[in-house]
């Protein structure tokens, strides 16, 4: 699928919604990135993307990016140090698998949506919010 094509069928609000609601409850942060470019293995772009982007710069190196590559089918999902520590790679296999059943079955939004909210969860049990805490990244979609 192009990469136009895949932008185009997100429901863009609810992802931004949906990210605001995750990091209200943990001092996380979450971000979906679409990449233009094929990533026959979406892992490394993915990440690059999150270094790129300074994703290792929050607080308590708690952030996660969600990496999709429509014009190889292909997607990722990378969280930091901090996150990895505490959650290991299991969680992120386990999010993997319920958002290819999603995307296999063409709902885009629904699988990006589930793995922010099945992240968010991770993070809030984890990373509990703080009353210092703000908002360290963007929240919307990043179309690189």
């Amino acid at each position: 699928m192009k990469h136009r094509e895949f932008l185009s069928k997100l429901e863009h609000e609810s992802i931004v919604q949906a990210i605001r609601d995750a990091e209200a409850r943990t001092s996380g942060q979450i971000r979906v990135f679409v990449s233009h470019k094929a990533a026959p293995e979406a892992l490394p772009a993915a990440q690059k993307q999150f270094d790129r982007l300074r994703m290792y710069k929050t607080k308590q190196r708690n952030a996660v990016l969600i990496f999709v590559a429509p014009v190889s089918q292909t997607f990722a999902i990378v969280g930091d140090a901090g996150v990895h520590a505490k959650c290991g790679e299991a969680c992120w296999q386990d999010i993997a698998s319920e958002m290819s059943t999603h995307l296999k079955a063409g709902a885009f939004t629904t699988a990006i949506v589930h793995a922010i909210r099945r992240a968010g969860d991770l993070l809030a049990e984890h990373f509990p919010p703080n009353k210092d805490d703000r908002n360290e990244l963007p929240d919307g979609v990043i179309d690189g």
